[in-house]
């Protein structure tokens, strides 16, 4: 954790470093992060948002955390980082869940979801919003109910629940990816790795091809071909992960 923590603050403000690095700092805060979440959803009054949404704002939260904090106070081999951003993530989602809570439901719909409950009972393997579309619901009511919601326009709810599942698939897809390239690129040995992180910004080090390939007693031509390596590799273990 520390090692990343100098990384990033080291790191060109705004680079492909440093965004590399802030990558690797939340793919090791992540678990701290789910553990927030599943405090805060078991402390908390009910709320629409789910476990993604909430993982999503502290993920968020936490990307930036590093700039106000400074490493080592807690000597070598320790560090108090993943206690200063539970602390700040805690607090975030406490205003997050507060401003969340559940709408009351009408009338209407706290019959037709006592029914829909009774009918769960009678058919365990029912779904409850299986079981308010058999009450007759629509999609935009069983939406709205299973949310916590009021009654929504059909075509309003349909048109946010896929912006938000495609904003969250995305931005999944893109923690993922650099948290696997910075992975991959660090076990590339080590004529490769600096072949491909030195023109990329990934690393400290800033040197031209001719110099870089003086620093690795190598002639140019096998420090490029050093660098095809590394892209094909780096490439292959992106690929293979996106498979699975």
């Amino acid at each position: 954790m520390e090692t990343a923590l100098a990384e990033v603050r080291s790191a060109a403000k705004g680079g492909r470093r440093q965004r590399a690095a802030e990558s690797l700092l939340l793919q090791l805060l992540t678990p701290f992060l789910k553990g927030e979440v599943s405090r805060a959803l078991s402390t908390h009054e009910r709320t629409h948002l789910d476990r993604e949404d909430l993982l999503q704002e502290a993920l968020e939260r936490a990307q930036k955390l590093w700039r106000g904090f400074a490493p080592g106070w807690a000597g070598p081999g320790r560090t108090l980082y993943p206690a200063y951003v539970v602390k700040a993530v805690r607090q975030h989602l406490g205003k997050v869940l507060e401003d969340s809570k559940l709408i009351g439901p009408t009338q209407w719909g706290r019959k037709l979801a006592a029914r829909a409950r009774r009918r769960m009972k009678r058919e365990p393997a029912v779904t409850y919003e299986d079981a308010l579309k058999s009450e007759g619901a629509d999609h935009a009511t069983t939406l709205g109910l299973t949310l916590g919601a009021t009654r929504a326009d059909e075509r309003e709810a349909e048109l946010l629940a896929d912006e938000r599942d495609e904003e969250q698939a995305e931005e999944t897809r893109q923690l993922e990816l650099g948290s696997v390239a910075v992975a991959a690129l660090r076990r590339l040995p080590q004529r490769e790795h600096l072949a491909v992180a030195v023109p990329l910004g990934l690393s400290r080090v800033k040197l031209s091809d001719e110099r870089l390939a003086r620093h690795l007693k190598c002639s140019l031509p096998e420090l490029l071909a050093a660098r095809e390596r590394g892209l094909a590799t780096l490439r292959a273990g992106m690929s293979r992960s996106l498979e699975a």
